[in-house]
């Protein structure tokens, strides 16, 4: 079974189709229609990519008494680095792994209730 595996010739069929999207958006309308959805994809990903940090920053400086902004700092450090040991495929892994905990436990309070 290839679970995410992805082949050169998959990488390249990916960006082709994203190219094309950005590509069409220009055609479709205009270029400043294009620059205006790129704007915001970016400050889309900008504060998702805040909300994801902080979160478990939160977390940490609950448990632990840090500062928040150490917090951030170190839970965004750790998840550099385990990206960058690991690979793209550990963190796959890993979030395959959450969401099935986050499944069993929905399941077991459906059950109990």
């Amino acid at each position: 079974m290839r679970l995410l595996r992805l082949t050169k010739r998959d990488i390249i069929q990916l960006h082709n189709v994203l190219v094309k999207l950005i590509y069409h958006t220009e055609i479709r309308y205009n270029r400043t229609v294009r620059y205006l959805v790129t704007v915001e994809f970016i400050i889309q990903n900008i504060i998702y990519i805040g909300i994801v940090i902080y979160g478990p920053a939160l977390a940490l400086e609950t448990v632990t008494g840090l500062d928040r902004w150490a917090a951030v700092w170190i839970t965004g450090g750790v998840a550099i680095f385990y990206t960058s040991i690991g690979g793209l495929k550990a963190v796959v892994w890993t979030d395959t792994f959450q969401i099935s905990m986050i499944i069993s436990g929905f399941l077991a309070i459906d059950a109990v209730f």
